[in-house]
C-alpha cells in the first residue's frame, strides 16, 4: 500500500518527511521516492493537470498562449434560411455551457441575424453523435432556448426575433458527446 503527497518547495527549502504506519503493528521496510514535479503544463490537451496547480489544460493560465486554448466566439455566421452548415464538434473547445443539460463537450456556435420578424427553428438533424441545441443573446449572455434529445438524440429549438436582432446559436454535446454537425435553419 502506498501513499503519495506534493508539495510546493522554494529552493533551498528543508522539510522533515515523517514515514509512519496506520496501526501499531504497522512495521517493515519501505522505498521513500522524490521526484520534482514540472511547474508548468506540460501538454495543454492531455486532459491532465500536469503542473498539480488544480488546473487542467486550458483551464491553466500556463496554456494561455496555446491556440487551442484561445475562445472564438462565435465560430461563424449563419445565412438566410433555410440554410444547412457542415462541420465538426471533435476537438472543439467546451467555450459555452447550455442551461438545459450537463456538457462537458467541445462546441461551435453561429451568430444569426434574424432577417425579418418571425419565428425561426434551429435543428441537427443529420448530425452523428447525441447534441445540445442552444441559443444565447451573445457569446456567455443569456439563454434563450435550449433543447436536448427532440428527434431521437437531435436536438430543435424555436425562436421568436425580430428584424435585425441578432443572436448565438450553439451546437454542443450530451455529457462529453462529439461529431460531426449538421446545422438546419429554417
Amino acid at each position: 500500500m502506498g501513499e503519495s503527497i506534493a508539495l510546493a518547495m522554494d529552493a533551498g527549502q528543508s522539510v522533515v518527511i515523517v514515514v509512519d504506519g496506520f496501526e501499531p503493528a504497522d512495521a517493515g521496510d519501505f522505498t521513500l521516492s522524490v521526484t520534482e514535479l514540472p511547474t508548468s503544463e506540460l501538454s495543454c490537451d492531455d486532459g491532465l493537470d500536469d503542473d498539480l496547480d488544480g488546473l487542467i489544460d486550458c483551464d491553466d493560465p500556463d496554456c494561455a498562449l496555446e491556440v487551442r486554448c484561445t475562445p472564438v466566439c462565435p465560430q461563424g455566421s449563419l445565412g438566410v434560411p433555410p440554410e444547412t452548415v457542415y462541420a465538426s464538434t471533435v476537438g472543439q473547445l467546451d467555450q459555452q455551457d447550455p442551461g438545459c443539460v450537463q456538457s462537458n463537450a467541445g462546441d461551435l456556435s453561429w451568430e444569426f441575424t434574424a432577417p425579418a420578424d418571425g419565428s425561426y427553428t434551429f435543428d441537427t438533424v443529420g448530425s452523428n453523435f447525441d447534441t445540445v441545441l442552444f441559443a444565447l443573446d451573445s457569446c456567455g449572455g443569456t439563454e434563450l432556448a435550449c433543447n436536448d434529445d427532440t428527434v431521437g438524440v437531435r436536438s430543435e429549438i424555436t425562436v421568436d426575433l425580430l428584424a435585425g436582432e441578432t443572436i448565438l446559436v450553439v451546437v454542443d454535446g450530451w455529457s462529453t458527446s462529439e461529431g460531426d454537425v449538421v446545422l438546419n435553419t429554417q
